[in-house]
Parts: structure tokens; sequence; C-alpha cells
């Protein structure tokens, strides 16, 4: 992978060479922000089309990453037909969908 900030760089989605996290393939980057960026990625087994957020903590600010994890909680605990659901959390790496 490249020097990005972020686990997976924009960079890495374009080799021919396929990116994986985990048990997921890295398909595309489908989105980023000021802290985190989005990839769309397929489970290896399931083939279930995930959201793959790739956050940045170095650029946090202590009250930004007590933010996340708030965040992370609330989605671990919530169902909900509307919301998003979170599947995993890597400390490296946030998976939703």
């Amino acid at each position: 992978m490249s020097n990005s900030s972020h686990p997976i760089s924009p960079s890495d989605t374009h080799d021919k060479q396929e990116i994986t996290v985990g048990d997921y393939v890295v398909n595309a980057k489908i989105g980023q922000g000021s802290f985190a960026t989005v990839y769309k990625a397929q489970h290896k087994t399931t083939q279930r089309i995930v959201a793959i957020k790739s956050v940045s903590r170095s650029k946090l600010t202590k009250k930004l990453q007590e933010n996340l994890e708030s965040e992370i909680s609330i989605l671990k605990a919530i169902r909900h037909d509307h919301i998003v659901g979170l599947i995993e959390c890597q400390q490296f790496l946030y998976k939703c969908i």
C-alpha cells in the first residue's frame, strides 16, 4: 500500500493487484471527506456488497476521536431499516453497510 494517511489509499484501487481488507475485496472509492474515505467492497465468500469507511485517526482532534468512538458504539447497538448497519470494526479500519 502507498504512504497515504488512510489504510487504503485511492491509488491502491487503481492497481491491477487485488486489494483486500479482511474477507473483503475493495472494488472502488465511492466518497471522501476531511477525515475519512469510503470504498465499495465485496465479501469474498458471500459476495455481499458493503461500504468500508477508512478513517484517518491521525487527523482527528481528541474531541473528534471521542465522537468517532461514540458513533461506533451507537451503530453497534442500533438496528433499523433506515440507518446504516455496522458489520464489524477493526482498529485500523471501519466497515459498515
